[in-house]
């Protein structure tokens, strides 16, 4: 026979490996002993057929005593020790394999009222059935039946225990018995709810739950076991496998099952008789608490279940019981005993930190969390409180459940846990034991002589905890208060820095896009430059981010047409005058001709549009784009067209213009004309056909073909679409003619065909109306315009010259009736107008927001028509088309630097130059002499008041053009006047003048202008004013009380108000500065260096260097703010435009230009209309500067100009 541990340790090494694998090891281990595999391989067998397995099921382990004889089972045996056995024998009480119960019963039976569905669970003595309760009402239960065979006194005693223990209990979170009986063959069952469910463990795994969750969980456990304690019930083998979680909704639920093993701590739960042997072993080992496993005679109490809710709870939190079943069942029975009574399992907190890698990473997932966050997962309190409940000894256990629970509780709402480590009393109290006697007498001694004391000091102890209580929760109280207030205060710093955030984007994108705009309309693209102005439009509720440069960009991008005839439904592929200039003939794209009249508002539909159907032919005659397949006769009274009804077959239809009646029809076959036109005295149509290199002429009075004309060496060509165009000599004598590749000129009389240098895709042709100069363009990829003249034509001169200037293909072209200009339209949006004298382009017209196809000038000149792609026909003035974006004003002898001041109307201005007053504008009136000519500056202050700064003597001049009188205010400047300036806002005028004739020192003057008063004055103790055209003096805030002045290298900054020096600030450079400007608010002063080409920003207050901004490529000559200060202007010494940057993301947003080969001098916003004005100057080849100058005005639109003009739609 065997011993007893082999057979354990084999069973239980072999129950922990796959069932593959067990076999293999049970014949190792056992080797050639017969009796060893037979009893292990019975063991193995009852394992698996059992529900549970060894270690997850109540274990009972019976010493029997042997005795000698004599002696009794009571009085002295009761009291024997252990030690004094001398042979124990140890007897595992598992079942049997061949007296092993079965369940007789079977799906379908019927129990009393219940009938069976499924077997759910199997026990060692029972078997649990899901049923269906039929009467007196419906539902589904678990129904519990001993097995057959298994009804033994004591399977019937516990059996009665459990079911007596469950009906007890009436708890939310503790399975209900709901009845109970016998079957027929009188084997007890009772029926409990049915809980669908999964162990409390697998639940939070599968669920992810945080270590908050799951202890929420565990507190309703706690509550059901108190719940059982308090009605005198020990459970005895609370796992996770007993603890179900099931759903009510979305809200998981607890459920205590399995009372199977319970006691009852006070009474009975049955009437019959239960006696658990002396050193009987109930329990499942994992989760058993060290008395259970001592086998003593102390009684087993509440604190039992503490341990076992302990085990559990350190589970949930690492994943893993205290001890697991392999270490357990290793080392046999006896050390399985010893293991829990003596060895101390490591905290929580330390398991999850020596996990190894593999299993931190599973254990954190299954907690929603990443293995780097498990140290921190259980805290300290939490670890004490589960160290606590597993306490060997139970007298340091939580007493109950619910203190346990409270505890946890705690934890969750942030409070002070009861559990703590061990204290200097707790080490003073095991002291004390081992020295009894000499502490007695101390504390005797101790206690005689501070009795007396102890009820003062404990009342004492007692009010000053009230008090550091209240003084500690008022504290706590003031501590969330002003948490919340700080949390509350960076909530609202987080959002206001990502509006700020989200701004500084919108306002970057904006100034991207107008600097996109700008760059569309200077290359003619009139639909792009529209598209961005559009993008910006705030909607309702946005923040409007649009300024000056807004208003600028949308006047350039209104068309520059008289006005728009019409918006047809189809492209325009040409459009003409016809006699009278009131009506106007239209070619479209889908073949079809109209008459406009009245201005556009009525249209004569002359050929329909082709009745292909345009999904079987597609767009065949969109494709095209050609604008010769209409023509009009010189005296502009007939319209020839051509058309086909089927595309296969083609005919040119003629029209009387004032009747719009066919004259007649000229029938093609299948050859399609490239182009038609009309002879000098409309007597003739000549058409070419491209695919037959022919030319077609016939008599207009009969409508006979005159002659077919061969083009010798011209090639057929033979694509669909047609490339040609064709136009006879003001003389009638010759055609011009332009093919895919050739082109040449047909002397009609000779048939002599003069060749050119032909270019691709000929499309347009004219003559000059002297017949010297023709014209042409070319389809789809050359923007050029070639200009033959026919004089130098075949005398080996150089006969062709190239105007640039279009960016897209030339689609018609036509010189006006005087031949003084040529006018081109382009695919790339614009019409531009060239001068036939100088070949020089005059001017742009921009209006058209895709690809031009046609122009025709009236018959005197004086109009322009033009159509396109973009379905629109529009009418021009071609004589009011100068500069539409800038006003121009000359003005002669001006001399650097140069001011000046607009009227409140913007109509007139007043400049001083020489000296001398000087009117500009709208303004008639005769400067008097009484001014004379020593003057500074002069700004103009009302519609009829004008302010001006004498130099010597230093003195302002009111002078008012109503009456044309002066008055007077001498400024006390004795060695006069340096320079003035007028800050409208504050409503004064601040002048500088030197202290000396020679030397430093200055003052600063502040006028009141209407109380026509000295506000103050100012003399810097140190500084001295420089004059001269690259240097900006001082700059002034526009409240008059900051002023700036720089020397080389710094800048001095001043308070005009108080008489104070506020600061010196150093400015990096090697040579100077150059411009200089000081914000509205004095708070931000740029400067220009002389030895870069950038703009340094600096903080006034601080002096530090905020940013420094590139963007020039010149020497920075001028620097001024906006009246508002969100836009500052800047210009160069060169020939570079004008810049304006957005001050709030210092990023530009437009560029002012000027003609080409000018300088840009002193650009300035304006005080009265906030319009820019900028002086012009030419470089002369004998001196630096032309003294010619120009005054160039951008002026911008007001929003409410811009609202009427777009009340009846935009772009209009």
């Amino acid at each position: 026979m065997s011993s007893l541990p082999q057979v354990e340790k084999i069973f239980a090494a072999a129950i922990d490996l796959p069932r593959e694998e067990r076999n293999s090891h049970i014949k190792q281990a056992c080797q050639d002993d017969a009796d060893l595999l037979a009893q292990v391989q019975s063991l193995v067998a009852a394992h698996e057929a059992s529900a549970s397995g060894f270690l997850d099921s109540p274990l009972e382990v019976t010493h029997e005593v042997t005795l000698e004889p004599g002696v009794t089972e009571g009085g002295a045996a009761k009291r024997a020790s252990l030690q004094s056995i001398s042979t124990p024998q140890v007897k595992l009480n598992l079942p049997k394999l061949m007296d092993y119960g079965v369940s007789v019963e079977k799906e379908g039976d019927i129990i009393h009222r219940y009938k069976l569905l499924q077997q759910i669970g199997e026990g060692g003595f029972g078997v649990v059935w899901m049923a269906e309760q039929t009467e007196p009402i419906v539902r589904k239960v678990a129904l519990k039946v001993i097995k057959a065979g298994m009804d033994t006194k004591e399977v019937l005693v516990r059996f009665e225990a459990e079911r007596q223990a469950l009906a007890m209990m009436d708890h939310p979170h503790i399975a209900k018995v709901l009845d109970a009986g016998a079957t027929e063959s009188g084997r007890p069952f009772f029926v409990m709810e049915l809980v669908k469910g999964v162990p409390i463990t697998l639940y939070c795994d599968e669920a992810g739950m945080d270590t908050r969750a799951r202890l929420g969980l565990f507190v309703d456990v706690c509550s059901a076991i108190n719940h059982a304690h308090q009605k005198g019930i020990i459970h005895r083998d609370i796992k996770p496998s007993n603890i179900m979680i099931t759903r009510h909704g979305d809200k998981p639920v607890v459920k205590v099952i399995d009372f199977g093993i319970a006691k009852a701590t006070q009474g009975r739960l049955t009437d019959k008789t239960l006696f658990t042997r002396f050193e009987q072993f109930v329990g499942t080992p994992a989760y058993m608490s060290p008395e259970q496993a001592a086998l003593s005679g102390l009684d087993i109490d509440t604190r039992s279940d503490v341990y076992a809710l302990g085990v559990l709870l350190y589970e949930l939190l690492t994943g893993k019981p205290p001890f697991d079943a392999k270490s357990l069942a290793s080392g046999g029975y006896d050390e399985m005993r010893r293991i829990i009574r003596e060895e101390e399992p490591p905290s929580p907190a330390r398991r999850l930190s020596s996990m190894a890698a593999n299993e931190r990473t599973v254990v954190a997932k299954s907690r929603s969390t990443v293995p780097e966050k498990l140290k921190v997962a259980v805290p300290g309190d939490l670890d004490l409180v589960v160290m606590k409940a597993i306490e060997k000894d139970r007298s340091r256990r939580y007493e109950s459940a619910n203190g346990l629970a409270r505890d946890v509780g705690r934890f969750l709402a942030h409070e002070p846990v009861s559990a703590r480590p061990l204290s200097v009393g707790y080490r003073v109290q095991k002291y004390a034991r081992r020295h009894r006697v000499m502490l007695r007498v101390v504390g005797t001694i101790i206690f005689v002589l501070f009795g007396a004391s102890v009820v003062s000091i404990e009342q004492a102890r007692i009010a000053r905890r009230a008090r550091d209580s209240a003084e500690e929760a008022r504290a706590q109280e003031m501590k969330m208060r002003q948490r919340a207030v700080a949390e509350a205060e960076r909530a609202n710093a987080a959002e206001l820095k990502a509006r700020a955030q989200r701004l500084i984007a919108l306002r970057e994108a904006y100034a991207a896009d107008m600097m996109l705009c700008d760059k569309a309309l200077a290359e003619g693209n009139l639909r792009e430059a529209r598209e961005l102005l559009d993008r910006h439009r705030p909607t309702d509720g946005e923040t409007d981010l649009r300024g000056w440069e807004w208003r600028w960009l949308w006047s350039a991008c209104r068309s520059g047409a008289l006005y728009e005839l019409a918006e047809a439904d189809s492209r325009a592929l040409t459009a003409f005058w016809l006699h009278g200039g009131e009506t106007v003939a239209t070619y479209h794209d889908s073949g079809g001709v109209r008459l406009w009249t009245q201005g556009g508002r009525q249209m004569i539909e002359l050929q329909e549009k082709t009745s292909l159907d345009e999904e079987n032919k597609p767009l065949r005659w969109r494709l095209s784009s050609n604008t010769g397949f209409m023509a009009v006769s010189p005296d502009r009274r007939r319209l020839a067209a051509v058309g086909s009804p089927d595309m296969l077959r083609f005919h040119i239809r003629i029209w009387d213009a004032g009747s719009a009646k066919v004259l007649r029809t000229l029938q093609l076959g299948e050859e399609r004309p490239a182009a038609v036109t009309f002879s000098p005295d409309g007597t003739r149509l000549a058409a070419y056909i491209h695919k037959r290199a022919t030319i077609r002429m016939w008599n207009m009075e009969t409508g006979v073909e005159q002659e077919v004309m061969r083009l010798p060496g011209w090639a057929p060509d033979d694509g669909f679409f047609p490339h040609g165009a064709i136009c006879f000599d003001p003389a009638g004598q010759a055609l011009a003619i332009g093919g895919r590749n050739q082109a040449g000129i047909l002397d009609l009389a000779s048939g002599h065909l003069q060749e050119f240098s032909g270019r691709d895709r000929m499309k347009a042709m004219v003559f000059s109306p002297d017949g010297r100069f023709l014209a042409t363009g070319c389809g789809f990829l050359n923007p050029e315009i070639a200009i033959i003249d026919r004089a130098k034509l075949g005398r080996g001169e150089p006969a062709e010259r190239f105007l640039s200037g279009h960016n897209g293909f030339i689609a018609s072209l036509a010189f006006s009736p005087d031949g003084t200009t040529l006018a081109s339209a382009g695919a790339d949006q614009s019409i531009k107008l060239w001068d036939t004298e100088s070949w020089e382009e005059q001017d742009v017209l921009l209006g058209h927001t895709d690809e031009v196809w046609s122009v025709d000038f009236s018959k005197d000149g004086g109009k322009l028509l033009s159509s396109g792609k973009d379905k629109r026909i529009l009418v021009w003035s071609p004589a009011a088309a100068a500069f539409r974006s800038e006003k121009r004003l000359e003005i002669s002898g001006a001399t650097m630097p140069f001011s000046w001041s607009e009227s409140p109307d913007g109509a007139s201005l007043v400049a001083v130059e020489h000296g001398r007053v000087v009117l500009h504008g709208n303004a008639e009136l005769t400067v008097p002499v009484e001014l004379g000519g020593n003057n500074r500056r002069a700004f103009w202050l009302e519609p009829r008041r004008i302010l001006i700064a004498g130099r010597n003597p230093a003195e302002l001049k009111l002078w008012d053009l109503n009456g044309n009188t002066i008055e007077r205010y001498p400024l006390g400047l004795d060695h006069g006047l340096v320079e003035a300036e007028h800050l409208p806002a504050a409503g004064m005028l601040v002048v500088s003048g030197r202290d000396a004739a020679v030397g430093a020192g200055f003052t600063m003057v502040r006028w009141d202008i209407a109380g026509r008063r000295v506000l103050s004055t100012y003399s810097p103790a140190h500084g001295n004013l420089r004059s001269g055209a690259q240097n900006s003096i001082w700059s002034v805030s526009q409240d008059g009380k900051r002023m700036a002045i720089h020397s080389e290298t710094t800048v001095e900054v001043h308070d005009l108000e108080q008489g104070l020096h506020l600061a010196t600030l150093a400015v990096t450079n090697r040579v100077g500065m150059q411009g200089m400007a000081l914000s509205p608010d004095g708070r931000e002063l740029v400067v220009a260096a002389r030895d870069r080409p950038s703009i340094m920003v600096l903080d006034v207050d601080s002096g530090e260097l905020k940013r420094e901004l590139s963007g020039h490529n010149l020497v920075i000559s001028r620097l001024q703010y906006s009246v508002d200060g969100t836009r500052l202007l800047s210009s160069t010494i060169g020939t570079e435009p004008i810049k304006l940057w957005d001050t709030r993301i210092w990023k530009p947003v437009c560029r002012l230009s000027g003609r080409s080969g000018t300088w840009l001098n002193a650009p300035s916003f304006s005080a009265a209309t906030q319009q820019v004005y900028a002086m012009e100057r030419s470089f002369g080849a004998d001196s630096l500067f032309r003294r010619e100058a120009m005054l160039l005005r951008w002026q911008a639109p007001s929003w409410e100009e811009i609202a009427a003009t777009e009340k009846n739609g935009r772009w209009k």
